[in-house]
């Protein structure tokens, strides 16, 4: 199942459905990019940041920094849910004026922004996230 919202999107174009359109094409391609990846697609939770970067921007992680050079939207694939960390994790960078995949980043860590992870909205949760968090 993948989620889309609404909220937060501050994407190219001048429209809501552009926005949902772009935001589509998005969470399609990595669906699609994480299985020739990694061959994997079941057991990962796949968020997308709802914080969106600008150029010149830059996230820093417990371990590295990732720096931005166009408009992006950051896409956070916990390889490991319910691992301590650091452990496996991967993150895909799209530019958000048309979609496009920019870069991935193997990492360690989580985006640790205040208050995550409310500022991420789940694209595809892994079967053991979905059974913790029915109960």
């Amino acid at each position: 199942m993948i989620l889309i919202n609404k909220k937060n999107c501050k994407l190219g174009g001048e429209t809501g459905a552009e926005k949902m359109k772009i935001l589509k094409k998005i969470e399609e391609d990595v669906i699609n990019r994480l299985y020739l990846d990694t061959g994997e697609q079941q057991d990962v939770d796949i968020y997308r940041v709802t914080v969106n970067f600008n150029s010149g921007e830059s996230l820093d992680l417990i371990d590295q920094t990732i720096e931005f050079t166009h408009p992006t939207v950051v896409i956070f694939i916990d390889k490991k849910p319910f691992y301590n960390w650091g452990h496996p994790c991967m993150y895909y960078l799209y530019d958000s004026d048309n979609g496009f995949f920019l870069e991935m980043i193997e990492a360690s860590f989580p985006p640790f922004f205040p208050n995550w992870p409310s500022n991420a909205e789940p694209i595809k949760l892994s079967e053991k996230t979905r059974g913790f968090f029915k109960k």
